[in-house]
């Protein structure tokens, strides 16, 4: 039995909703961005994980904010987390897309990681409602140079199950 806040699919829906009035581009990635990618619920989930350009981030900061998230201390300029009072989460990564389309999301290292433009192309669906995400392969790939825990390789056997030919894309680095 999980003891957290649970972010429903209902949840999602309507922060996803909100954003797009407040015309906030997003990629929804994470645990969500698996569920999307099948099209149904496979695990609960505390937050979601959007990718957004750095240059939507005072409209998402506005938007959620007007719907009761804040910002969460110890983030870092290109990832930050917002929480509502009950807890439930938006998990937020800012990078830029280059002139071919590929995203720039700087690293916590220092090093600059290129989300193929390839990989941006994903589409799936929350509770019926259509959603950009990223692809299996590119998805799959946000899958490593951490350690994983059990949700993580929930989320990858679903992938691999539901797209088995998928292959991660190469971790690729931008030099800055």
């Amino acid at each position: 039995m999980r003891d957290w806040p649970v972010m429903s699919a209902t949840d999602a829906v309507a922060l996803l909703d909100v954003l797009a009035v407040a015309g906030v581009g997003f990629w929804v990635n994470g645990g969500w961005g698996t569920d999307a990618l099948v099209g149904h619920e496979t695990r609960p989930h505390r937050d979601i994980d959007l990718f957004i350009e750095r240059r939507h981030v005072r409209l998402l900061r506005d938007a959620l904010g007007t719907a009761g998230l804040a910002e969460v201390p110890g983030g870092r300029a290109a990832n930050f987390v917002l929480s509502d009072d009950k807890g439930r989460e938006v998990d937020v990564h800012l990078f830029e897309l280059d002139a071919a389309g590929n995203g720039l999301y700087p690293m916590s290292d220092g090093r600059v990681w290129l989300c193929q433009a390839e990989g941006l192309v994903g589409s799936g669906a929350i509770l019926g409602k259509p959603v950009r995400c990223f692809t299996a392969a590119l998805q799959l790939q946000c899958y490593s140079g951490y350690d994983l825990d059990a949700d993580d390789l929930h989320d990858i056997a679903v992938i691999r199950e539901a797209f088995p030919g998928a292959m991660a894309l190469p971790e690729l680095f931008h030099e800055a």
